[in-house]
């Protein structure tokens, strides 16, 4: 019994398993020799991108204050919005409660 558990343990492989390996090591090696070839291109890339960066970032520095004038302006009419609203909904709120006091009334 224990002969017959070890003989299903050994795998054997077939031999178009060892074509698909071998296919596959070479397609890893053409992988890695591509990389390795296009490794000037990545620095190119990698400047372009920085110099991108760098020009976004000089240009947020330059309307810096343009920005913050912008946001005061913004909070100062979202809190004047905001308080409008609560007056309108404190409005709506007393209405309701004069109807219902009224109604109340009515029935009497």
């Amino acid at each position: 019994m224990v002969l017959d558990i070890e003989a299903g343990l050994q795998v054997r492989i077939d031999p178009d398993i060892e074509e698909i390996l071998q296919a596959l090591e070479s397609r890893n090696k053409c992988v890695m020799e591509l990389g390795m070839q296009d490794k000037p291109l990545y620095g190119q890339i990698k400047q372009q991108m920085e110099a991108a960066v760098a020009e976004t970032t000089g240009s947020l520095n330059e309307h810096e204050q343009l920005r913050i004038r912008s946001r005061k302006r913004l909070l100062k009419y979202a809190k004047r919005d905001y308080r409008l609203a609560t007056e309108r909904q404190k409005l709506a709120t007393d209405a309701q409660a004069y109807i219902k006091h009224y109604k109340r009334l009515i029935v009497l």
